[in-house]
């Protein structure tokens, strides 16, 4: 009797025992089955994040292809200037020209880097007032004894909002584009000041040719006898820093700063070329060496632009940090124009 209840509480025991470890055991398992059910859940959601990210940074429109001045800029803020630049072409005489929208992002790059950069050259960004000056000259028709019409009346601003609707941009948009414009007209006053009209300048003539051939044909004829400007009516192709004989005038250094280097230091009569230049195939002849004197519009216009284009080529390589823009970037953009 004793030996049968000494049996069923070994039994007893080795039952409970047994039941126990099988309950840490289950236990366990379920902690584990926790641990791996957690991690799946934080790695979908690190996926999840990234691809969010992904989607936001590297797909149109939010796709990012530019950065000025730590600004981003993203491909769907390229559609308003591309609408803009559209319209401008459409309403000049290049309707004939092909809309490339890479001009649009030229142009919104641009707008910001002289946004962030005018104020060292001492012009100040544009006004509200300055932008609704340029709207009312545009929108407003000119009233009897009124020329300084500074901001835009009931009708103006109904042929304004008018406006803003057929081109498909906002108020903002159209500002941003307006206040560039400003921007660009007194960075190129600034150096108007700047470049002096009399100047140290040699009298040139040239002759640009279509192809290398036609520049060594001309530079056998004038090596032969031919008159410069008799060869030069027959084979020179550029007619408006130079008259119908290639006759230029004074040319100061800098407004074809690639011939510097030559024509300033020739004598008088000398040929020179072919050179072939970013402007085509050239001969040159001096007419007269260095003195200083009055240069003429064209050119000084020229030594102007020259100016402030390496001014703002120098301040774009500074703030440009990325710019990323291709061909399919470009086909987004033109099918969101449609």
């Amino acid at each position: 009797m004793r030996q049968r209840r000494r049996a069923e509480r070994k039994n007893t025991y080795a039952n409970s025992r047994s039941l126990r470890l099988d309950a840490g055991l289950s236990e366990h398992y379920r902690q584990r089955l926790l641990i791996w059910f957690g991690s799946i859940v934080a790695l979908a959601l690190v996926i999840w994040l990234a691809f969010g990210s992904y989607t936001n940074a590297f797909k149109p429109p939010r796709q990012t292809v530019a950065e000025v001045a730590g600004q981003n800029i993203q491909l769907r803020d390229v559609i308003p200037a591309s609408r803009i630049l559209a319209a401008a072409l459409a309403a000049s005489d290049r309707q004939s020209a092909v809309f490339e929208p890479s001009e649009a992002l030229e142009l919104l790059v641009g707008n910001r880097v002289l946004a962030n950069s005018v104020s060292e050259l001492g012009v100040t960004p544009p006004s509200n007032l300055d932008i609704n000056a340029v709207l009312a000259r545009a929108f407003e028709s000119a009233r009897l004894g009124e020329s300084n019409m500074t901001s835009l009346g009931e009708l103006g601003q109904a042929k304004y909002s008018e406006f803003l609707l057929n081109v498909g941009v906002s108020d903002a948009d159209y500002r941003e584009y307006i206040s560039g414009d400003i921007m660009r007209k007194a960075v190129t006053e600034h150096y108007e000041t700047l470049v002096p009209v009399e100047q140290d300048a040699v009298n040139l003539s040239w002759i640009i040719a279509s192809t290398s051939l036609d520049a060594q044909n001309a530079w056998s004829k004038i090596l032969a006898g031919e008159p410069f400007d008799s060869v030069a009516s027959e084979y020179n192709k550029e007619k408006y820093y130079s008259d119908e004989y290639g006759k230029i005038g004074w040319v100061p250094k800098g407004a074809f700063p690639e011939f510097d280097g030559q024509v300033f230091q020739a004598k008088k009569g000398e040929i020179i070329g072919p050179i072939n230049s970013s402007l085509g195939f050239v001969v040159l002849q001096v007419n007269e060496t260095v003195k200083s004197t009055t240069i003429n519009n064209e050119l000084h216009e020229l030594l102007v632009r020259r100016q402030a284009d390496d001014w703002f080529t120098q301040k774009t390589a500074d703030l440009i940090s990325y710019i990323d823009f291709d061909k399919n970037d470009a086909d987004w953009i033109v099918e969101n124009l449609r």
